[in-house]
Formats: structure tokens, sequence, C-alpha cells
């Protein structure tokens, strides 16, 4: 790979341009432009690298990529080959993330000189802008930006631009202009243009791209189709489509309101604003006359807030649906019964319920047992797991609570497939990845006596576990948790079995019970072995930390202040261990983990040094102190990881200033401790 083309799309087509390049990598590849795997980014339903630019704002702050990202940057170096220009793609108006990336991208080994970084910037008219971003965002765009924001938002060309170019370098900056005449996505892209390809590769080479919301005209439409994703669920692609040529058909059949989402006031302010630019307008060879609104979205024109839909806008769709489609809106429907939206209870009622199949599944009574399942993107797991639950031979009723963060592989789909046919799984699937998001949306469900973790690429593999440590808890009513051994089981190395945790490392030996005081000095349960007596039952409190990474030793603490921890030796259920997982690095590159985790670590044991007010202090300390040597080595090691050892720990002594403190006691060998 000789450089790194950033494409940053800022053009009302910008969806046009990502799923032309997603559906055409083979043709660009051919061209030696080799596209790194795009992510999906839920706000504008299209796959690009916008979360990997907004990343570098982790990057920039903590040393470290985020743990939902580590997995895309871990193979960075083979997304291209030797000869390939890298092309990343994403929308972002913000110079700040602009540079952040930039340097991040700079600092990474892949792109050490002689690799170059360029950036291409594609504008668009500002107007066409915010229209689209609130066709996107909407309605919680309308309610919660003001005119001057939005406004100062959609102009900050000037400040994108010249930061990059400040970055790189006028010679490594691209600038092009798409100056389409309306808020529609169309079918043409600007690609070819952009892209250094020869004149022989016409446009019809590339593959037109899928329907978008954006070719939606109507805000009854638009409507609609957000009515339609239930559960935060993104429709299967062809019920997708069905229903987007369906609405632009009857959008156009009935006249439904096209008047802009924008409100007028946010028009004008951003007129102004861009009348601000011009200066820079004229150095970019570009005349205001073709940024201007066309005159659909002038300030003046009438406009009113949308009126909602009403009973014949939604029954023209029922009517008009393809019944396939229709059966699979309803199913989802009944899946999601008891998440519903008013104005999708009433979206539903009016669809006449005409399959025979579809009944709302009523609450029932709250389970003994809730089991809380998180995944994603464990398209070849997630069913073992759900099969190991609903496997369980109880004496008492079990919920299983599988929540998905935005997978992007089909495990969704393979979630619902399973809760349509076992009422006892309750899915909860995501449409963003917010860190922290998936803990306190699981967690905040379950309202059950007792309950059992297991991630969604590991599972049990006794049917009577959770039996048996209910009735360790029950006769035990002092205990708050209870545990057992794991077997380990190594996907790439099938012969390598162990068990975790090892019984000569217990504290204390084997025993019936452990406590408080046991726990804190490691996690020696591992996730998918515990079973709490629940004390969220009431809800989530606001003191709870959703974040932490580790979160589980995080979870068996808070239980394990509360009583006894229980222990059962037995090996009762598998925790695999593949490329997939976080801590898969763990055991094959101790300090590149460490660095990667680390600082995630670090604030994990600050975190439960302050829930438990430094009473253990010494004990949290000893942990991060061992994660602050393994990353200094690592940075001594690593010079072109972007830390120099006097910053590394500068920032350190910043954050963490007890116990960097600790860490120099022990160096010196003085006395005393960071408690204070």
């Amino acid at each position: 790979m000789n450089r790194c083309i950033l494409y940053t799309d800022l053009s009302p087509n910008f969806t046009t341009n990502f799923t032309v390049l997603h559906n055409n990598a083979d043709f660009l590849k051919s061209r030696k432009l080799a596209l790194a795997p795009p992510l999906w980014w839920p706000h504008a339903k299209v796959k690009c690298h916008e979360l990997i630019w907004q990343g570098a704002k982790v990057f920039a702050e903590q040393g470290h990529v985020p743990l939902s990202l580590q997995d895309w940057y871990a193979q960075f170096d083979t997304y291209a080959g030797k000869d390939e220009t890298l092309v990343l793609y994403g929308h972002t108006l913000s110079s700040e993330v602009q540079v952040n990336f930039i340097r991040q991208l700079q600092s990474l080994n892949e792109l050490q000189s002689p690799r170059s970084i360029q950036a291409v910037l594609l504008f668009g008219r500002p107007t066409y802008l915010v229209e689209k971003a609130y066709r996107l965002y909407w309605p919680k765009m309308v309610a919660t930006e003001d005119a001057l924001s939005m406004a100062r938002r959609f102009v900050r060309y000037s400040d994108c631009f010249l930061a990059v170019r400040n970055e790189l370098g006028a010679e490594n900056v691209t600038v092009r202009f798409d100056f389409t005449h309306t808020v529609e996505a169309q079918a043409q892209h600007s690609l070819p243009e952009i892209f250094p390809l020869s004149n022989e590769d016409a446009p019809q080479a590339f593959e037109p791209p899928s329907p978008h919301v954006l070719q939606l005209a109507s805000r009854e439409a638009r409507h609609i189709l957000s009515l339609c994703e239930v559960g935060r669920f993104v429709l299967p692609e062809h019920a997708h489509k069905e229903c987007l040529g369906l609405l632009k058909k009857l959008e156009e059949e009935y006249h439904w309101d096209t008047t802009p989402l924008s409100p007028p006031e946010i028009r004008q302010a951003l007129i102004q604003a861009c009348e601000e630019q011009e200066p820079l307008w004229h150095e970019l060879g570009v005349s205001g006359e073709q940024l201007k609104a066309p005159e659909s979205l002038l300030p003046e024109k009438s406009w009113a807030p949308y009126a909602g839909l009403t009973d014949a806008h939604i029954e023209s769709f029922w009517e008009a649906l393809p019944e396939t489609v229709s059966e699979v809106l309803l199913e989802r429907f009944s899946i999601f019964r008891n998440f519903l939206s008013p104005e999708q209870e009433r979206f539903v009622a009016q669809s006449g319920i005409r399959k025979t199949h579809f009944t709302f599944v009523p609450q029932k009574n709250i389970p003994v047992v809730s089991v809380l399942t998180m995944a994603y993107n464990q398209e070849a797991y997630i069913a073992q797991c759900m099969e190991s639950v609903l496997e369980q031979e109880t004496d008492f009723p079990v919920q299983h609570l599988v929540l998905d963060h935005c997978s992007r592989d089909g495990t969704q789909d393979i979630i619902a497939e399973y809760a349509l046919r076992h009422p006892s799984i309750r899915p909860l699937l995501l449409s963003s990845r917010i860190p922290g998001q998936n803990v306190h949306a699981l967690f905040s469900r379950c309202r059950s006596e007792f309950a059992a973790l297991c991630d969604g690429d590991d599972y049990f593999t006794d049917p009577h576990k959770l039996q048996q440590q209910v009735d360790l808890m029950r006769s035990n009513p002092e205990c708050s948790l209870c545990f057992h051994p794991v077997r380990v089981l190594y996907e790439d190395e099938p012969d390598r079995v162990r068990s975790y945790p090892p019984l000569e490392v217990l504290p204390r030996g084997v025993r019936p019970f452990y406590y408080l005081s046991d726990l804190v000095k490691f996690n020696f349960i591992q996730t998918n072995s515990a079973l709490y007596r629940w004390r969220f039952t009431e809800g989530i409190p606001d003191w709870f930390r959703a974040d932490l990474c580790p979160g589980d030793w995080y979870w068996h603490l808070l239980h394990a202040e509360r009583g006894k921890i229980g222990f059962i030796n037995k090996e009762m259920s598998v925790y695999r261990r593949h490329k997939g997982g976080v801590y898969y690095l763990a055991e094959v590159d101790r300090l590149k983990h460490r660095f990667t985790t680390g600082w995630a670590e670090i604030n994990t044991y600050d975190a439960v040094n302050s829930h438990f007010e430094s009473k253990f202090f010494d004990l949290f300390a000893n942990l991060a102190d061992g994660v602050i040597a393994d990353m200094t080595i690592y940075v001594h090691n690593n010079p072109e990881c972007g830390w120099t050892m006097e910053g590394y720990h500068e920032e350190v002594a910043q954050k963490y200033p007890k116990f960097m403190a600790h860490l120099l006691q022990r160096m010196t060998g003085s006395g005393g401790n960071a408690k204070g």
C-alpha cells in the first residue's frame, strides 16, 4: 500500500456514493483501489467508515482505540495489498475529528513514511445537506436542535477544509463539488470524477445502489417507514426494498406532503452563515449562486409543522403491502409486543391483523431466573448459546433476555427466528453501538429473583446448571451469588482445553464459600458461570457504571458486597476463546493486549475503588500497577505506538494520580498509601 485516501463526502448524495463504493469493491480493487471493510452506520443507514473517524476522539483522549473497533484495527494491515491504495470514506464535518483521525493513522505502523495520506473532500449545497439530515434523524432532530446550532453545523466546510489542508498540505487535498438540484437521493454518483479512474471506466461499470430512505420525498412515507422498524430492528433487505418501493409509489399517487422537514428559521440561519463563507468559496472557485438554496427550500416559502399520519395514510399502506412483507412485519410486531410505542400500537391495529398467526404476546409472570446474553457479530455461535439455555431442566420458569448490539452479520435474524419459536426468548436488538448502552438496556429489563450470565459466543453444557445453582442459593440465603469452573475452548487450537479458574489459584483453596475480600484480589469468576441474587429488581441506580471493561468483575463485586459467594466444583459451561473475542489477544501477545485495553482496565480499578470508598485501595492499586508496568514496557519497545514514555506517564499521573503515586512509592520503597 503506497498511500491512503480519506474520502469525506459532504454532498447530498453521500449515501448513494457510499453504497456504490461498497457494492463495487471488487471492481475498484482491480483498479488498485482497496476499500477497508466498512461498518454499518445506523444513523444514515449505510455502510462506511464514519465510526472509525469518530473513534479517533477516544484514541486522542485515551491513547487507544474504542473496544468496539479493536477487531477492525487488529486486521488493518491485511485490508490492502502492498501495491494498492487504501480508501476510507466517511461523512464528518468536524475539523477536530478530521485532524484526530489523520494523526491517529499517521501513528500506526501501517501508514508510516514513505507511505502517505491524501484527502478527497466532496462538498454540496448546505441547504440540501441540512434537509437530508432532518430526513435521517427526524423527528428527534426537530425537537433538539435550534436554528443557530444547526446552521453552524452545516457550514463548517471552511473549518473542515482548512484543518485537513493544514494537516496534510495543499498538494495532498482534493476538493470537489456536487451541485445536485434535488433533495431526494439520486441513482447517479460522482465516483469516477473523484477517484483516479481512466476514461474507459465508464459509469455503467458500477452497480447501482439499493433503495434508501432518502429517496422518499414525503413526510408521511418517512414516518411510516420509521414505524416499520420495530424494536429498533432493521428490516430484512427484501422487506426493506418492498416497503421503500411501495411508499414511493403511494406518495406520488396520493400527493403526500413534500414540504421540507427543516423549519424555515433553520434554513434562514443557514443561508446567513453561508454568506459569511464567501471568501472561502471564491478561493475554491465556487460562486455563491451555485451554493444558494433552491426555490423549494427558500425560508420565505409557506411552511407548516408536520401534522402526522391520518388513518387513510396507514390504511393505504397496509392495503397495498404484499402479503410476504406484511407477514414479516406482523411477526416482528408480535416479538416486540411489549416494546411498542403508542404510535406503533395504532399502526398495527389498523393493519386489520390479517394473519391468523399474529397474536400479541401478553406480559407473563416474572420468571425465577433470567439468563442475560449480550451478542455482537456472533452468527456462528448465538444459536448454540440459546439452545443451551432452552435445554435447561428446571422446576421454575426461565427467561432468556438476548441483546444484540447492532450486529451486521445475521446474528439479529437468528435471534428473531428463535424468539418466534420460543416464547421464553425475549430479544432486544439495538440499532447503534454506544458504549455501555448494551449493558444498561439489558440489565434494566431484568426483574427476576435470580440472573445468570452467558455471552453470545459461550454456552451451558450441563442441563441442570441453573437448577443446581438456584438450589444452592435457596438453601443458603446468605449467598448473593454463586459460580463454578468452566471449560475454556480454544477455537484455533481444538486440542487445547483448560479449566477456569484453576482450582489451585482460588483464594485459600477450594471452599464452599468465598467473600468480597477474596474477589477484590482478582476476578476468579468466569462470566457464564455466575448466578446472582439480582440486586437491581427495582431498576438500575444512577450510580451504576455500564461502561466499564471488564464489566463482569464489577457486577460480581456489586453482588458480593451483599453476601457470600457460593462455589459448585463442577464444570457446567464453556467459555470460547476466538479471534473475535475482546480478550483473545491476552494469551497471544499480552503486552499488546494490555496496550489496547489497559486504559479501560485502569479506569475500572478506579471506578471500583471509588465505589468501595478506598477500603481496598492497595489491592486495586496493585492491579493497576501491573497494567501500568506492562503498558510502559510496550511503549518503550514500540516507539511508533504514538506515545513517548514521558507522555504516557504524565497522562497516567493526570488521570489516575493515586495509582501513579502508589506505583512510585513501590518503586522507591517508601511507605504509606494513597487512599486520601
